[in-house]
């Protein structure tokens, strides 16, 4: 276990944990292919708020982010994050760490076990997350994605949709189609219909299928799966779609029937909240619909964006009470590192979309204020949350002190100084009352037991404008037990409720077929805006409310500290079963740093006509020799080295990098050949050091990012003729690097970004040398125009300049003009001018198993560029030109081979002649 200091306590609770998965998943897993002895390093991270997971095969470790995942959808059931994401992550370690009978993935593993690794997790993601939710959803009752009624909608929806999910759709991440994570929702109930039915073959289903693919993975995983469970990949698709029509649901449409206010393919609404009687703001975003927060007519349907801006998981952000503005949660990437990502709180303007000052460094979010001004917010803690309260000096001082509430949403009262939390206690979804108060010791502060529907889990609270009526969206889980309180209306669908603060009463106002939630009462308390799922598309919708309608048994509604049957709140951590457990000592990367891959080197020569001349005395044209890799598992320290025999001589490269400061430094050494024709070869030794230094500037819907490098290197190159060397140069070279995104942004189904700036330039300079100097610069910048990105039309218009010494300081085949990349040009200064339009004409997202095909996208382009010098940019001199058109494709090959193909035809306009260019 590697862990933050300060972390001894849930890094010893996710210990626990592991162990006592680990022997079911070994059964599920393993048997009768066989896993290793598994010496897994558990790295736990505290400082990325997206509360993610992850499995690393080079080097080998799973990696678990510690501050709670704050999705009803996932961590329902389960009373720690850490208690699903930590057995999640572990069925993937140890599928990686799978040995089959020799095969491809025994040879691999001969070289590194982390190549095996590698092979055994490059099979189709669904395949891959799908085994793993199978297990998480069998780990308590009711928990797991499988049994979370926000997940299974999407499978049902599609599948019941008039064009289902194929195999290949299921088990392939999708390109440009939603939902984005089809291939968790296809991927588990493809696998869990293989895993649970009635036949022999469904117990070793996994390992048969990986121990196949282990040893031949030349054969795609079709032909892997189908020796695993014994059926052609399109026969589980039928049975597939069969199951799926013959549990379909009775009724056609939602009752009663909503008024859809906006709809289309690709397109999502979410958390409405009423502005006045004729409209909402509520988040969207779509296939061509940039993301941000919108005022839309409900009455009309008339949408206008108020601000681009990314609200955290598109629903964490609240109204305030004068409806001027939404307090927003967002993720801010550190701007040095690529693994951080803080949320912070942010005001947004209803009335021009100005963005108010942002929270720095707080890690806070779900804001919501209070009617007389005073902001409250949760934050991470770990494992566990803490409510908080921003002060007059902008900081958060903590209001709660609890070890096991882990807060999901919170809505604050229009009429009264009391906050609805929303909470995971115990894996149970309640509502919590919370009175501010102004005493600064937390453990004044209490959550008081308001509201529970025993047997549904809760998804979400808002309050009616005057504070009598609390709307909550609620379905049952999967395979909860028949509780005698559950409510005999309810259903896996999530449906909205409403609670009558007043009465008591409790009335189920939607009755969905996929799902609705995230509702909103209207001033007049007449209608109610709410979110409604269906096949691609998160529908905005509105209906009547009608509070005659009969309410739930009162005896299936729990209100009030002495009807609450969920477990008591902890403000001291609880006990953590024995496992064995060292004491804690500081991470050292040299500890772990022995070499983790040795690979076979072969080395050519740069041209293969040159090998027949190659043949006197003992000389070897392709050199044969070893390299190795290695790393710490927090990659701290990365290194590598080869060594051939080449020539009758021995050659080598090595180079380090550390990565715990920024920028990243790095060392290498090399001492190489340039094979030249009998008896005569170039040498090149030398040595560098080299600077890293990625850079987020501003990431929201637009994204201003960067990477600059700066590398020196001392060389020595010498012509050696008959093992004589006749002459030799020594060069100092500094060769500055830039790449700049300048608000760059690009909606789902752009195949290149519809607005903003690319630049980029890299020079080299000799800065001492005892030959010629050699200096070269080549700069490139590109716009995208988002005149026709309505239709995901790209259209990117550049301009680049090279300057060098010589003609041979860069390799220019990307610069000239298609068609004519074998032209060579001279020393001198050279502008280029160029512009691309990229059309799709189909997205597919789409393909084959059994052969492992899968096209994402086809479109056309056209192009136009042209090469000149710089001294006659505005006058008639010597250029080179073309124009053209043609075909691409973006394909996925193997699971893993992601193709951007082209096919067209280029005619040079100064020749005057048509060349067929591809790439």
């Amino acid at each position: 276990m590697i862990y933050q200091r300060g972390y001894d306590h849930a890094a010893k609770q996710a210990a626990s944990e592991l162990h006592t998965e680990r022997l079911a998943t070994d059964s599920l897993i393993s048997s009768p292919v066989q896993g290793r002895d598994l010496r897994l390093p558990v790295v736990l991270n505290a400082f990325n708020d997206r509360s993610n997971g992850y499995v690393r095969s080079f080097p080998f470790r799973t990696e678990i982010e510690l501050p709670t995942l704050q999705s009803p959808d996932l961590i329902g059931g389960f009373d720690t994050w850490t208690g699903i994401v930590g057995p999640h992550e572990l069925v993937h370690a140890m599928h990686g760490d799978l040995q089959a009978p020799f095969g491809v993935g025994r040879v691999l593993g001969w070289m590194g076990n982390d190549l095996e690794r590698t092979l055994n997790l490059s099979v189709p993601s669904g395949w891959v997350e799908g085994v793993a939710v199978y297990r998480e959803s069998r780990i308590v009752p009711g928990g797991g994605r499988l049994n979370a009624p926000r997940f299974t909608m999407r499978y049902r929806a599609a599948m019941e949709s008039e064009d289902p999910w194929s195999l290949a759709q299921m088990l392939e991440r999708p390109a440009f189609t939603q939902p984005f994570d089809r291939f968790y929702v296809g991927g588990a109930h493809a696998f869990t219909m293989l895993a649970l039915e009635d036949s022999p073959a469904s117990a070793d289903v996994f390992p048969r299928t990986a121990g196949f693919f282990n040893q031949f993975p030349f054969l795609g995983f079709g032909a892997a799966l189908w020796h695993g469970t014994g059926e052609a990949p399109n026969t589980i698709r039928d049975r597939l779609r069969r199951r799926a029509q013959e549990t379909r649901r009775i009724r056609k449409a939602d009752r009663p029937a909503p008024s859809t206010i906006g709809s289309a393919a690709g397109l999502s609404h979410r958390r409405p909240y009423w502005l006045d009687a004729n409209h909402v703001v509520a988040t969207a975003r779509g296939y061509n619909l940039r993301r941000g927060l919108y005022r839309i007519n409900v009455r009309t349907g008339e949408r206008a964006r108020i601000a681009a801006h990314a609200v955290a998981n598109d629903n964490e952000y609240t109204l305030a009470p004068d409806s001027l503005r939404v307090w927003t949660t967002r993720f801010v990437p550190d701007a040095f590192s690529s693994t951080q990502e803080r949320v912070e709180v942010q005001p947004v303007s209803l009335k021009n979309g100005q963005r108010g000052e942002r929270t720095e460094r707080r890690r806070v979010r779900t804001p919501v204020e209070m009617p007389d001004g005073r902001l409250f917010a949760v934050r991470n803690d770990g494992p566990t949350t803490h409510i908080v309260e921003r002060t007059s000096s902008g900081r958060f001082v903590q209001r709660t002190a609890y070890t096991n509430v882990r807060v999901l949403h919170m809505s604050a009262s229009p009429s009264a100084n009391v906050v609805a939390v929303l909470a995971n206690v115990g894996g149970d979804h309640r509502i919590y009352r919370f009175e501010p108060g102004e005493d600064d010791n937390p453990s004044s502060f209490v959550l008081e037991p308001w509201f529970a529907l025993p047997g549904l889990r809760m998804y979400d609270v808002s309050w009616g404008p005057d504070g009598r009526y609390m709307l909550v969206s609620a379905a049952a889980p999967s395979s909860s037990p028949a509780l005698p309180k559950r409510p005999p209306t309810a259903t896996e669908t999530p449906n909205v409720y409403v609670l009558d603060t007043q009465q008591g009463d409790v009335t189920r106002q939607t009755d969905a077929r996929y799902g609705a939630f995230e509702a909103a009462l209207s001033p007049d308390r007449s209608e109610l805006a709410y979110i409604r799922y269906r096949h691609e598309r998160y529908d905005l919708v509105v209906s009547d409310f009608d509070p005659t309608v009969p309410p739930i048994p009162a005896d299936a509604v729990e209100r009030g500290p002495g009807a609450w049957s969920d477990p008591a709140l902890l403000r001291s951590e609880s006990e953590v079963p024995d496992i064995p457990w060292s004491e804690a000592r500081p991470y050292r990367p040299r500890r772990h740093l022995a070499p983790r891959v040795l690979y076979p080197v072969v080395r050519d020569i740069d041209d293969a006509s040159d090998i027949d001349d190659l043949s006197a005395g003992d000389a070897s044209p392709v050199g044969w020799g070893l390299g190795i890799q290695g790393t710490d598992p927090l990659q701290t320290w990365s290194y590598g080295a080869e060594a051939w025999v080449q020539d009758a001589s021995l050659w080598s490269e090595a180079s380090i990098q550390y990565a715990g400061v920024a920028p990243r430094p790095s060392l290498n050494f090399f001492r190489r050949p340039t094979l030249l024709g009998p008896g005569a070869r170039l040498e090149e030794e030398g040595a560098g050091v080299g600077l890293d230094a990625p850079v987020t500037f501003a990431s929201n819907v637009y994204q201003s990012v960067g990477r600059f490098g700066l590398d020196m290197e001392w060389r020595r190159t010498r012509l050696v003729r008959d093992g004589q060397p006749e002459s030799r140069v020594q060069r100092v070279t500094l060769d500055p690097s830039a790449v700049l995104g300048y608000r760059l942004q690009q909606n789902p189904r752009d195949l290149i970004p519809n607005s903003g700036l690319l630049l980029s330039g890299v020079s080299t300079h000799d800065v001492w040398t005892d030959g010629t100097a050699q200096q070269g610069v080549l700069g490139l910048v590109s716009g995208f125009v988002p005149l026709l990105s309505r239709w995901n039309t790209g259209i990117r218009i550049g301009a680049g300049v090279v300057s060098q010494r010589r003609g041979t300081e860069f390799g220019l085949g990307t610069f000239l003009p298609r068609g004519n990349e074998n032209f060579s040009l001279p020393a001198g200064t050279f502008v280029r001018w160029k512009g691309e339009i990229l059309q799709p004409l189909a997205f597919v997202d789409d393909g084959l198993v059994t052969v492992p095909v899968y096209l994402k996208a086809v479109y056309t382009y056209a192009f136009g560029s042209t090469v000149t010098r710089a001294s006659n940019v505005f006058g008639g001199g010597p250029r080179v030109s073309a124009v053209g058109a043609g075909l691409g494709a973006r394909i996925r090959l193997f699971s893993v081979a992601d193709l951007d193909l082209r096919l067209g035809l280029a005619y040079d306009v100064e020749d005057k002649r048509v060349t067929v260019v591809y790439r």
